[in-house]
């Protein structure tokens, strides 16, 4: 062979042997998923498009005030639509994260790019087997007055419409059935059809007459201003039912708590025992209007003498809003930090706790507003 191709072919080793080793590319492990297609196969995991009009299995991810976010297998989780948010409030109450429903698809994807849905069929499926159940168990419950027709008295039950006979009713309500309009009962429930939309809710199966007579009794004896326990018999958004010796009372949303009260199930759980104060006497429902605040002194009968403005406090973080945090600087009273007064850079989290400057005062409407205090003394601050 000629001594020239000989060189070349000895510099040609030489130059594989001296190649970078950092110029080498890494293999790709032959199962590593490479694309999204490729991860969702190898995951088991299927994308679905959806449609206007779909009716879909989905698994609850998150309930908040703000929104309810459900996976339905698309792209991006769906959203419930907000305009139902109050209809199926009660259902949603029963919900936690983890939970199947069935959606319905009214929009296939809004300005954020998610699917919008609708529960409130799995909320009437929720509503009837559970007055199914009622029937079975027998246990009392609570229903409003809706409006009266001929036979008796038309109600709401967690968003079900029944009806309550004027046969079924209590002695005291016969006759009266117009007073009972937006009034709150107690009933159990004696006939279930959905088939016909037919539920059928008894008074009178609630008390024997001798329960009724100790009610009677009771009633007659509690005055206003009176200080009383009972124990919680139901918790719903508006407030929660106690059983004063067999009277019923009711502790509004608004007298639980000094403070704004979101969900009286914050507070209460069947079953507890509670002191309260009576504010008022029902005589059309035969309830106890109840109060728990009352029975503490009101935070705002100082708040003139202890806060003034440019003073500096601090308080705990209690609750975010889109508008700002909420501050609680005492129990029972809370000042808020308005989203214009928080940098943009700065990150607030519930549980912090926040030193801020009030600026403004108003006990009237019993308001207190802040702004964060400053790391460096602005130019011209005093």
């Amino acid at each position: 062979m000629p001594q020239k191709k000989l060189e070349k072919k000895s510099e040609v080793r030489s130059r594989k042997k001296n190649v970078p080793t950092s110029n080498i590319k890494p293999r790709t492990l032959r199962n590593e998923p490479q694309t999204m297609e490729e991860l969702l196969a190898q995951t088991g995991y299927k994308l679905k498009g959806v449609k206007k009009g779909q009716r879909l299995k989905g698994t609850v991810v998150l309930i908040s005030p703000q929104e309810v976010l459900v996976d339905i297998g698309a792209k991006t989780e769906a959203v419930q639509a907000s305009k139902e948010r109050d209809e199926v409030a009660p259902f949603l109450c029963h919900l936690k994260p983890g939970d199947q429903v069935e959606a319905y698809v009214i929009l296939a994807e809004n300005e954020q790019g998610q699917p919008v849905v609708s529960l409130r069929k799995a909320a009437a499926d929720f509503k009837w087997q559970q007055a199914t159940s009622l029937l079975s168990s027998k246990e009392a419950v609570k229903v409003r007055g809706l409006e009266t027709n001929k036979g008796g008295l038309i109600v709401d039950f967690e968003g079900l419409r029944g009806f309550i006979p004027s046969s079924q009713m209590l002695t005291q309500h016969v006759g009266k059935e117009k007073n009972l309009v937006n009034l709150v009962l107690s009933a159990k429930v004696i006939e279930v059809d959905r088939s016909k939309n037919r539920l059928v809710f008894s008074e009178k199966k609630v008390l024997s007459p001798e329960e009724e007579k100790k009610r009677k009794k009771i009633w007659e004896k509690t005055k206003v201003k009176d200080k009383v326990k009972g124990e919680v018999t139901a918790v719903l958004p508006f407030g929660a039912f106690l059983s004063i010796d067999g009277v019923e009372g009711l502790v509004h949303i608004s007298e639980i708590a000094w403070e704004k009260v979101d969900s009286p199930g914050s507070y209460f759980k069947k079953g507890d025992k509670v002191k309260a104060v009576v504010i008022g006497k029902d005589e059309d429902s035969g309830q106890f209007q109840l109060s728990v605040k009352q029975l503490t002194p009101d935070p705002w009968e100082k708040v003139a003498k202890k806060y003034k403005e440019n003073q500096t406090v601090t308080g705990k973080v209690i609750k975010k809003e889109p508008y700002g945090a909420f501050i609680r600087l005492a129990e029972g009273l809370d000042a808020l930090l308005h989203i214009s007064k928080i940098p943009p850079d700065t990150k607030i989290e519930v549980g912090d706790k926040l030193k801020c400057i009030i600026e403004s005062v108003d006990v009237e409407k019993r308001r207190i507003s802040l702004t964060l205090l400053p790391k460096e003394k602005p130019v011209g601050y005093k």
